[in-house]
């Protein structure tokens, strides 16, 4: 998607921002400003021009997500990349374990995804679980000057859910339907995470990489696992006064009809991967 030429706005890193968007005392701009600290900055430019024999530096300008900061590394020669270091914990109960597991499922689909599909997805240079030589996990990474649609959405002040012209707006939804199609036809015989065997690069279904559960066999093990945690995050989170109330019984309700509804030749494998929260938000546009 490319806005009017009348209309021009600016588009990847010329978007990005600091701390300036969010409040003094916010969690983010705290965790963000703790962050510089903590990162050996000049270990990953270091790591950046050793890769390439070519000096480089870091733009001052970044991008905050609630995972990941983003910085662009400038060499010499004008080729741009980007470092992605951690965030720092929220607090959230979330072990540094999990996060070495996300990031080693999320490298795993960029890897598969580029050498087994036709979709687009950056290269990867570089991936360090530890945080001991930089001070925090990070992934180094091929820049694409690209803009997520939501903002590159807001900025050409399109009309809500709409990304673009109407014109625009199709095309757009088009590729990402044709994105899920092709996810959807790469099979794996479980349900789970995604990760490479890093002696033989294979690639297979493990435990997700969030809870640390699975891999299931059946998806009428999942949605049993699925029913079962969302009624103990209801129970466990909700105030006294709902704990009674009848809304808590539809993850039990849920997990009795799954049975009933479930087709034997569906039940078990393959299974095609999916994204839980594919959209505007999660996608890049020129």
């Amino acid at each position: 998607m490319a806005p009017a030429a009348s209309n021009q706005v600016d588009v990847g890193s010329d978007t990005w921002v600091g701390t300036d968007v969010y409040e003094d005392d916010s969690e983010f701009t705290q965790r963000v400003n703790k962050l510089p600290q903590d990162i050996k900055w000049d270990h990953l430019t270091t790591i950046c021009s050793n890769h390439r024999d070519i000096p480089c530096y870091l733009s001052e300008k970044f991008l905050i997500g609630h995972f990941n900061m983003v910085r662009q590394v400038v060499f010499e020669d004008g080729k741009l990349w980007i470092v992605r270091p951690r965030m720092p914990d929220l607090g959230d109960g979330h072990p540094q374990e999990d996060v070495r597991k996300a990031l080693s499922s999320e490298v795993a689909c960029m890897k598969f995804f580029r050498t087994r599909s036709s979709i687009p997805v950056p290269e990867l240079y570089n991936l360090e679980l530890e945080s001991d030589d930089v001070g925090a996990p990070y992934i180094i990474m091929e820049y694409i000057p690209w803009t997520v649609a939501t903002e590159l959405q807001e900025m050409i002040d399109a009309p809500l859910n709409q990304f673009g012209t109407p014109e625009q707006d199709e095309n757009f939804r088009r590729q990402l339907a044709a994105i899920q199609v092709e996810m959807a036809s790469l099979r794996f015989d479980k349900i789970g995470s995604l990760y490479e065997d890093a002696n033989t690069g294979d690639f297979s279904v493990g435990p997700d990489c969030q809870t640390g559960q699975g891999p299931w066999e059946s998806s009428l093990e999942y949605y049993r696992y699925l029913a079962q945690q969302k009624l103990e995050d209801s129970v466990r989170n909700a105030p006294e006064e709902m704990q009674d109330d009848y809304s808590l019984s539809l993850p039990v309700l849920f997990e009795r009809l799954i049975p009933m509804y479930a087709e034997e030749k569906s039940v078990r494998g393959p299974f095609g991967i999916a994204h839980p929260d594919l959209g505007g938000a999660q996608s890049s546009c020129q």
